[in-house]
């Protein structure tokens, strides 16, 4: 499979029923990434299709190191004998299979270098409450002013442009 597979993480499902309402414009998160992350992980699918690369849309990318280290960190000490039967750590595959698209994460692009800068693209959810319109171009110039204009440039368009092999129009 060379191209890549997009997942939307729908929120809904986990919000419990009496609570939806409260829950306005998808403050909620839940721990569905995560929870696809390992299934692909310890499954054994990205071993299987060592070239497949999933997009998560609409999820931040700021839990990123923290899942990752948690995972590395049980990966390592409960890893006895090679019992599950990973052919590297989790983060390797997490660096070499998964992508993130956000819409509003001031602390995901100050973490950029623990995320990965080529994992991590800029998206909208016009014209829904999940999107940041009409507010969009304070929100990119706030959130990116202490980023540099190459880094920026990936996260942006680059890429999104590289993964999807789409022309380079800048």
């Amino acid at each position: 499979m060379d191209i890549p597979l997009n997942i939307h993480v729908k929120l809904t499902d986990v919000i419990p029923t009496a609570h939806r309402e409260k829950i306005i414009g998808g403050g909620w998160r839940n721990r569905e990434p995560e929870r696809l992350m390992l299934e692909f992980t310890w499954g054994g699918t990205l071993d299987r299709i060592p070239k497949l690369k999933i997009v998560f849309t609409e999820v931040d990318a700021g839990w990123v190191p923290f899942f990752t280290e948690q995972v590395d960190n049980r990966y390592h000490r409960l890893n006895t004998a090679g019992k599950f039967g990973l052919t590297m750590p989790p983060s390797a595959y997490f660096e070499h299979h998964f992508y993130y698209a956000f819409i509003t994460d001031a602390y995901g692009i100050r973490n950029r270098d623990a995320i990965g800068i080529d994992r991590m693209m800029w998206s909208d959810d016009f014209p829904h409450l999940g999107g940041d319109w009409s507010y969009t171009q304070r929100t990119l110039a706030q959130h990116f002013a202490a980023v540099p204009k190459d880094e920026r440039d990936l996260m942006l368009a680059g890429n999104v442009t590289r993964l999807y092999r789409l022309p380079d129009l800048t």
